[in-house]
């Protein structure tokens, strides 16, 4: 008895016979080869594209128990998967027409691995793919949450009470809210990951020692994470044990353990450069802005340098490259943009009043302030609106 393979997608079953070089080919809607993107991104998988008649075509075929893809690099689905140190590709045939798929791939470049074991049809992945995209589609905006520091007992304009921050967390919770952190937004936006239902980002500013000894065992417990904006040279100052101030910063050991546990997601707040100067009578974030009486080559290769530490730091410490930034006090300028999307970040944070807009570029992007002196009520309207 021969065996069969089949694929279900964009409505139709496709059968190849076993051992016969027969190749499935399916005339694809933008929208399907954007699902069937999403779902082989998740494995760096890219399938040639073939323009046929204004149609884009993706080949498969099975052969001898094996399931192949062509690639723009002309290597096959096995092929790729023994270049990148792939580990188990399994295939199982269950009443003579569906696959069963089984994968573990693990890319020696990021450490990162990835693997689908549910034994579910590729149909049932592709509608995995398809709910992921719709839900991406229907999020329009996202509200972004700015902290910076949390106190017991003492609060005022950048300082939380640690009961009203508890009070703050339970209410998302109850109203349904799932948290995601930058990087999240960055995977879901490339198709790596799907996005959830009302979704919402929580920041802190700066990597005040709270943030680690208080917000991080509060998120934990809950499942919930967090975004943390840091300044390179305090974090290496408090690892060298220097008092910093009274609020005092995390070290770079308890910036791994809160990114370990995946809770935390550390990203950018420049190396050296979050203090003010005053440019046409007006406060503004030097890293915003020249010097007086420097050049904007000088000033474009100072904040070039202070980026890139900010970038080696985490590099060094978390092993990972972040793609995000936030500006300090707010302040920023087309020539800080310009240098910083030269160093492939992908997304700039401001402290101006608004959400996340899905439907616009990822950059200077709107947060909502949380003020140790505001109300409940307040924080509610906040996130609602």
């Amino acid at each position: 008895m021969k065996l069969l393979f089949g694929l279900i997608f964009a409505g139709s079953l496709v059968l190849c016979t076993n051992g016969e070089v027969q190749a499935m080919e399916q005339n694809l809607n933008s929208k399907e080869v954007s699902v069937m993107n999403q779902y082989l991104n998740i494995f760096n998988i890219i399938p040639t594209k073939v323009i046929h008649n204004d149609n884009l075509q993706k080949t498969w075929c099975f052969l001898d128990n094996q399931l192949y893809i062509s690639y723009d690099n002309g290597k096959t689905f096995k092929e790729l998967y023994t270049f990148y140190d792939g580990n188990i590709v399994d295939f199982q045939i269950i009443g003579e027409q569906i696959v069963v798929v089984s994968i573990e791939y693990y890319d020696g470049n990021s450490g990162m691995q990835y693997s689908i074991d549910f034994g579910k049809t590729f149909d049932t992945l592709i509608d995995v793919q398809t709910t992921s995209q719709i839900a991406y589609e229907n999020v329009k905006e996202i509200p972004v949450l700015l902290y910076h520091d949390f106190h017991p007992t003492n609060l005022d304009y950048a300082t939380v009470l640690y009961e009203d921050f508890i009070d703050q967390l339970d209410y998302l919770q109850t109203e349904g809210y799932n948290t995601i952190t930058v990087d999240d937004l960055y995977k879901i936006s490339t198709g790596k990951q799907i996005m959830p239902e009302n979704p919402i980002i929580i920041c802190a500013d700066d990597g005040y020692m709270s943030s680690y000894s208080f917000m991080y065992p509060e998120l934990k417990k809950r499942n919930m994470n967090a975004t943390i904006f840091v300044i390179g040279k305090s974090l290496d100052r408090a690892s060298n044990g220097e008092f910093i101030s009274e609020r005092g910063r995390f070290t770079w050991d308890q910036a791994k353990e809160m990114v370990q546990n995946d809770v935390i997601d550390i990203q950018l707040h420049t190396f050296d450069s979050h203090y003010e100067t005053v440019k046409n009578n007006e406060p503004m974030g030097i890293f915003a802005t020249p010097f007086e009486y420097e050049t904007e080559e000088d000033y474009c290769k100072r904040i070039d340098f202070d980026i890139k530490q900010n970038i080696i730091g985490i590099e060094n410490h978390l092993g990972y490259t972040p793609v995000a930034f936030a500006y300090p006090y707010g302040s920023y300028s087309e020539l800080s943009e310009d240098i910083l999307k030269q160093n492939d970040i992908k997304f700039t944070f401001t402290t101006n009043h608004g959400a996340l807009e899905l439907d616009e570029e990822f950059y200077l992007i709107d947060r909502l302030i949380v003020g140790g002196t505001e109300t409940f009520e307040a924080f509610v309207r906040k996130v609602k609106n």
